[in-house]
């Protein structure tokens, strides 16, 4: 997690600061591949817009990334591309959807190419997007819900005012070793910069372990309440 009101950063100098900032973690030993995006993981974090796309209306959750975020978490993009160092900020707004979305908002119809709409709201202007990559279902707000349609764009073009963000790193390298070196560079070259890292396999195991302490215990008032 970044934090990054102590940079001051003038708000047209933010964006790039993102790309700068994978630029130097990637050049940490060990370090895979990282990218950036609007939302952590599995923490309930998300943003919903609403949809309107071939005649069908409805809202589908959306985060913004940069490129090789699908790359470094694991997911594949099962058809189209993925983003890439050609999307810039003034390029056309492209999108990659989920095959949820696919199934809600196209109906059968080949998504790529395809144009959607979002609904304006404050700090969010109504964008039309062109669907260039369909990725698979994958849980992101919590491991308890529905996966629900999902919207991908790029960070370059995020809308809004961005005040914090967090980056994503695939390594091989033990956690500390690679935090450690994550820290020492980034806080070299930034030392204003507030950073917090987590072992994403740890907060998994642990909302891992909440899931089977709630099914126990729905187990345990089931059990009372047949009693009773």
């Amino acid at each position: 997690y970044t934090a990054l009101e102590n940079l001051h950063l003038p708000p047209g100098q933010v964006k790039s600061f993102e790309q700068r900032m994978v630029d130097e973690i990637t050049a940490v030993p060990g370090v895979r591949s990282a990218a950036i995006s609007t939302h952590p993981l599995l923490n309930g974090s998300s943003w919903t817009l609403g949809i309107d796309a071939k005649a069908q209306k409805g809202a589908s959750k959306f985060t913004w990334v940069t490129a090789q975020y699908f790359e470094t978490l694991g997911v594949p993009v099962l058809a189209g591309r993925d983003f890439n160092a050609n999307d810039v900020r003034n390029s056309r707004s492209i999108a990659i959807v989920n095959q949820t979305f696919v199934r809600q908002f196209l109906q059968g119809v080949n998504p790529i190419g395809q144009l959607i709409r979002t609904i304006s709201e404050p700090n969010y202007p109504a964008t039309q997007y062109e669907i260039v990559g369909v990725t698979r279902d994958t849980k992101y707000a919590g491991l308890r819900d529905e996966i629900p349609p999902q919207t991908f764009a790029l960070l370059q073009q995020f809308p809004a005012p961005l005040r914090w963000s967090v980056a994503f790193v695939r390594s091989a390298a033990p956690l500390p070793t690679i935090t450690s070196a994550l820290k020492k560079r980034i806080g070299a070259l930034y030392p204003d910069l507030q950073i917090e890292v987590h072992g994403f396999q740890s907060e998994i195991q642990e909302s891992l372990t909440t899931e089977r302490l709630m099914a126990v215990l729905s187990g345990f008032f089931g059990e009372h309440a047949e009693e009773t």
